[in-house]
């Protein structure tokens, strides 16, 4: 997905995933560069009718194609998001844990990749280049990658998702 100046709305609905806090900051830049986005807020059935609505096979023109998520709303938790076919984390996970990082990492990224998927998921994750978020983000991953090798090691039959 392009948000720069002249760049087209994505062809596939895509998920923008990101804290309460940044939310109206990344939904007043799509809609400065005019790409439709809807944030996942309001009572629990605004939030089902949104939803449904994203999940729609055939997106009528100018209708929401991002789907904004916060990280850390537990209504979003079980959400089926198939139609998307990009997941966007727009800063670093800042947890306390390893645990808490890789149980937030992977429940993000399967409300897209999930059954009835029938499209290749796209990750990105915005980070900036020498920073201090970078750094945590690779002591993150690394030992995320520690736990797969060890339960390979052991006979665990494991699936690494990015």
């Amino acid at each position: 997905m392009c948000i720069k100046p002249g760049c087209k709305a994505p062809a596939h609905p895509s998920c923008v995933i990101s804290v309460a806090e940044l939310g109206n900051e990344v939904a007043d830049a799509l809609k400065e560069q005019k790409v439709a986005a809807v944030m996942l807020v309001g009572t629990p059935l605004q939030r089902s009718s949104i939803i449904d609505n994203f999940q729609q096979l055939e997106l009528k023109a100018g209708e929401p194609r991002v789907l904004l998520l916060n990280l850390r709303d537990e209504s979003a938790a079980g959400a089926n998001l198939t139609a998307a076919s990009h997941a966007i984390f727009v800063h670093p996970l800042l947890v306390g844990s390893q645990q808490e990082y890789t149980s937030c990492d992977t429940q993000a990224v399967g409300r897209v990749r999930r059954y009835g998927q029938s499209r290749t998921v796209q990750l990105y994750r915005f980070l900036v280049a020498n920073s201090i978020d970078e750094d945590i983000f690779r002591d993150r991953r690394a030992a995320d990658a520690e736990v797969l090798l060890a339960s390979a090691a052991s006979g665990d039959k494991v699936r690494p998702i990015e």
